[in-house]
């Protein structure tokens, strides 16, 4: 099973706002932090956790970001999930409140990374972005 029914979508109207709004991030010069309940990329997850149109909506964040988007952070998978995909972009979810008794994090941003301070079973991550400085994007999980 690929998708179920609660998770939604964007839909052709914000994937446009999406498009466009990525577009002028971009030309800004601006990297470019997405957050979203349900995640995007299926492999910081699984399948059926990801939105129903997520093909479409990676597609948009790849050709219209260009490398400007460093992240995506969500929730939804209880679980929570990393991966890193081909262009640099991190995609973390944050694991849940609902089946972890103590679980949030605290999100800092600099030039060159993200930072991710957890608390109870949210872990912390170091999200480097790519092509900077110190030549990595690795995270430190």
């Amino acid at each position: 099973m690929r998708f179920v029914p609660f998770n939604g979508g964007l839909g052709e109207e914000q994937r446009e706002w999406l498009a466009k709004t990525v577009s002028r991030a971009r030309d800004a010069g601006h990297k470019i932090v997405v957050a979203t309940h349900v995640p995007l990329d299926h492999r910081c997850c699984s399948h059926k956790t990801v939105v129903f149109d997520s093909p479409l909506v990676l597609d948009i964040l790849k050709n219209q970001g260009r490398g400007s988007v460093v992240a995506v952070l969500a929730g939804h998978s209880h679980s929570g999930g990393y991966f890193q995909d081909e262009t640099g972009c991190h995609h973390l979810v944050l694991k849940a409140p609902l089946t972890h008794k103590t679980c949030f994090g605290v999100v800092e941003a600099f030039d060159d990374r993200l930072q991710v301070h957890g608390h109870g079973a949210q872990t912390s991550h170091t999200l480097w972005f790519k092509n900077t400085a110190l030549g990595t994007c690795t995270p430190k999980l």
